[in-house]
Formats: structure tokens, C-alpha cells, sequence
């Protein structure tokens, strides 16, 4: 019981310095955009600042056409991005975590919980923006299978400690080329997905104000208060959680950079370097690129260039048998 009860303990840990470090993740994607922008913007912890004056904020009056539905989907969005946490552990890799399938379970759950929410309000422009939200995700799904399904391949494991920390045996100097370019082909892959699945351009842009334009944002149209405050802390969550994906792609967790006293503080030093760096790229990505029509964007050419990367990627581990 006392081992269970620490592991327990060890999983909520984690999920409470993911859900704490995602406002900053997002705080400083913005900065460091603002900054190649040559404009003065808000400090790197705003998000903090705007989460707190958000949760002291009643709801108010709620649509008259609404449900339940509309009233459970900002828990259940924040909740379902706060076990990303238990699947991506910021520090400690010492439990049991989530099975990558589940993770897609988590994504999706969260993602129909508020496209139903949208449509419940009864209002033109969240049935629009929940309409668009589930046709990207209706293509970006595939191509999110098709990597997790080359990842357990090449990783000969669906979970997701298995999958951050490396490959399960080391590959032969044969297979090191093949594995190489395989794992840069779907880094490729995943990062495009992370651009589509977030809202970020030039599939959206985050911070539009124009409802005809939005697809995330007009499912916020309707919220307030407590309950805008657990949608976009949430959605902070997600963006964390494939950043760290990401950058435990490149340098996964049982690479040994540090050694001695400072090997010790190697694990959260490396996490946070990595989701710093990727925020920054992000930032970089997002100040060269401009907002393209949605027809533009997903067809036919942005997803199936997703699927024939991710294929490649596949097709490199089969011919280096899954080593």
C-alpha cells in the first residue's frame, strides 16, 4: 500500500507541475513573438495575471438554449488536459503512466466535449467555429494515429515512458541512418500536426478578433469568468504537452548529458531548456507565416503531406525491421 500510495502521490505531483508550468509555456511564446515583432507586449507571466482575474469572475447568465453539456465542457476540457500530464512527466519518470492511446482518447474527448458545447449555445457563430474545429480534427486524426502507430513500432511499446525515453534496445549501426531520418520525417510530421491541433498559422491565428475568422476562439464566445478560465488554461496544457513531445523526440529522456552531483537536476533542467526552445521556434514559425484560406490549408496538400511524411516514416522502420 505504502508503494502504491507513493506512486499515486508521484503521478499527482507531476500533473501539478504540468498544469502550473503550461500558463508560462504560452506566456512565453507570446513574448518572444512580440519581441521579433519589434513591439512591446505584455510580460512573459501575463497568463498567470489573466488566469487569476478569470477565476475571480462569476459565469454569469448562461445561454436559455443550453444544456448540461454547456455546463460540464470547461471541467471536463480541463481536466482531460491536465492527465497529459500523468502521460508526460515534467520531472520524474517513476510510475505508471498513460498508454499513448489513451492520450489520443484524452484529445479527442476534450476537443468533442467543446465542439458540443459551441453547437449547445444556439448561436451562429459557435455552431460555425465548432463545425470548422471538428473538420480539422477529422484530418489532423489520421495522421496523429498513423504517428503514434510508427512510434509503438520503431519504440515496440505504446507507452508513453517507453516512447520519451528512446528506443527499447539500442539499434545497430545499420538501422542508426534509417532510424535517423525516419524519426526527423516524423518530427515533421508531428510538429505540423501541433501547428494544426493548437490553432496556430497559418491554419489560425490565436489571437484574431474577428468572429468570421476564428475556429478555436468561437467556441470561447459564449464563456466567461470561471469557466473561460478553465477552457484556456486547458488549452495552454495542450500546446505544453506537444511541445514536450516534441522535444523529447529530439533528445529523449535517457540521454545522459549531465553526470555527477549535477546529474540530479538534469531531468527538469533539460525539460524546461527544451520547452523553452520550442516556444521560441513556435514564436519564430509564427511571425513568417500568414493566415491562409481554410480550403487552402487543409486541402489537398497541407494533410496529405502530413500522411506521406508519416508513411515515409513507417516504411523506414520496416525496412530497418522496427529496430
Amino acid at each position: 500500500m505504502t508503494q502504491t500510495m507513493a506512486v499515486a502521490l508521484t503521478g499527482l505531483a507531476q500533473i501539478a507541475l504540468f498544469v502550473f508550468i503550461a500558463p508560462a509555456v504560452v506566456g512565453f511564446q507570446r513574448w518572444i513573438q512580440i519581441r521579433l515583432q519589434l513591439r512591446k507586449g505584455p510580460a512573459p507571466w501575463q497568463p498567470y495575471l489573466n488566469l487569476i482575474k478569470l477565476m475571480g469572475i462569476h459565469p454569469g447568465l448562461r445561454p436559455v438554449t443550453t444544456s448540461w453539456v454547456y455546463v460540464i465542457a470547461p471541467l471536463v476540457v480541463f481536466v482531460c488536459y491536465a492527465l497529459l500530464g500523468w502521460a508526460t512527466p515534467p520531472f520524474s519518470l517513476g510510475y505508471i503512466p498513460l498508454d499513448f492511446l489513451a492520450v489520443i482518447y484524452l484529445l479527442g474527448l476534450a476537443r468533442f466535449i467543446l465542439a458540443l458545447a459551441g453547437m449547445d449555445t444556439g448561436t451562429s457563430f459557435g455552431g460555425m467555429g465548432s463545425s470548422r474545429e471538428m473538420f480539422i480534427n477529422v484530418l489532423v486524426e489520421p495522421v496523429l494515429i498513423l504517428i503514434i502507430f510508427t512510434l509503438a513500432f520503431q519504440r515496440h511499446t505504446t507507452n508513453m515512458i517507453g516512447i520519451i525515453t528512446g528506443f527499447s534496445s539500442p539499434p545497430s549501426a545499420t538501422s542508426f541512418v534509417f532510424n535517423l531520418a525516419a524519426l526527423f520525417l516524423l518530427w515533421l510530421a508531428l510538429a505540423f500536426v501541433t501547428l494544426m491541433d493548437n490553432g496556430f498559422l497559418p491554419v489560425d491565428n490565436p489571437s484574431t478578433h474577428l468572429e468570421l475568422t476564428m475556429i478555436q476562439k468561437a467556441l470561447h464566445l459564449e464563456y466567461s469568468g470561471r469557466n473561460l478560465a478553465l477552457i484556456e488554461w486547458g488549452e495552454a496544457m495542450r500546446l505544453t504537452f506537444f511541445l514536450t513531445l516534441l522535444g523529447d523526440l529530439l533528445i529523449p529522456r535517457s540521454v545522459a548529458v549531465l553526470s555527477g552531483v549535477l546529474a540530479g537536476i538534469q531531468a527538469p533542467l533539460l525539460y524546461v531548456i527544451k520547452l523553452l526552445v520550442a516556444a521560441g521556434l513556435l514564436a519564430l514559425f509564427e511571425v513568417t507565416q500568414i493566415k491562409l484560406r481554410l480550403r487552402r490549408v487543409v486541402i489537398p496538400w497541407f494533410v496529405a503531406l502530413l500522411l506521406v511524411i508519416a508513411a515515409a516514416f513507417l516504411a523506414a522502420g520496416f525496412l530497418v525491421g522496427g529496430q
